[in-house]
């Protein structure tokens, strides 16, 4: 039997909307009071219940835009990517959105499914899409579930991954869309600078960050927002990971030692993992020829 995967329904699908919200956090990281005062101003007349609690911090949770919970939420790595976009244009601002979003549907595989639908006449329609989906995604009901891939489906639209024709009720693929966000999840050509750009990004924090270890939280959005500002790439935290994994801990030149969280000081961060064990620092010992 094939487990089903969980798509949780995203209620804001808008991305003016989600970025806005991203801004808020942003600009009062760790305060809870002014970000809920800053999302609530974007939409006049809700509640925060339904608004703040309800609809925007799980939507930007699940998109992995934040980190944290509670008092203690900013802007994950990736949502730093976003925030660093604005400073371009919208058209650029689509074009991180959508490799953040495509490495979360592979783990889906909406994109993968419509690229074998559509191949032949070059659209699906969303009643014959359904079909295919709705023995693969798990939920509660037939109508949450058509929900859930509904919202989904708006998503991918939004940013330009697909095109919803004649009033959604067909789909196709937005070629040109699709493959640019491949090529800048292309990791290939991020490897032969991460070790260097890792490196520069943690010689640059000051003594008091380094002390006991740098919080890899911390370095996982120095290093994306250098990929991206310096090298016009996208770095997602998940390719952050892969990469660091793959530097050899010890070496002539360098010792990488890995820290474990103590107590809480787990909650809430990305951990990285290596091997079994999750860590939460990084500290590295230059020999005397450093590299």
């Amino acid at each position: 039997m094939t487990d089903k995967k969980i798509l949780p329904i995203i209620k804001e699908i808008r991305i003016k909307h989600l970025i806005e919200s991203l801004v808020c956090f942003d600009k009062y990281p760790y305060d809870r009071e002014n970000q809920r005062d800053c999302v609530l101003r974007l939409y006049p007349d809700t509640s925060e219940k339904s608004t703040f609690r309800g609809m925007v911090i799980p939507s930007l949770r699940y998109l992995g835009l934040i980190i944290g919970y509670e008092d203690l939420i900013k802007p994950s790595a990736n949502g730093k990517l976003v925030l660093e976009s604005l400073n371009q244009n919208n058209t650029e601002t689509l074009r991180v959105f959508r490799a953040l979003l495509l490495e979360l549907d592979d783990n889906i595989g909406f994109s993968t499914m419509l690229i074998e639908s559509t191949e032949t006449q070059g659209f699906i329609s969303k009643e014959d899409f359904f079909k295919k989906l709705t023995s693969k995604i798990g939920g509660p009901s037939k109508r949450q579930i058509e929900e859930r891939i509904n919202k989904w489906l708006g998503l991918l639209d939004g940013c330009g991954l697909i095109v919803l024709k004649n009033k959604g009720t067909y789909i196709s693929l937005n070629n040109n869309g699709l493959s640019e966000a491949k090529r800048d999840l292309d990791v290939t050509s991020k490897r032969d600078n991460f070790r260097a750009i890792l490196f520069k990004n943690y010689d640059l924090l000051s003594p008091s960050e380094k002390a006991g270890g740098a919080d890899i939280t911390k370095l996982r959005e120095l290093v994306a927002v250098d990929f991206y500002n310096n090298h016009g790439l996208i770095l997602t935290e998940y390719q952050f990971d892969e990469l660091l994994r793959s530097i050899p801990l010890t070496s002539n030149n360098y010792i990488i030692s890995l820290g474990l969280p103590i107590g809480l000081g787990g909650i809430g961060d990305r951990l990285f993992k290596h091997g079994n064990e999750y860590y939460k620092t990084i500290y590295i010992k230059y020999s005397k020829d450093k590299i």
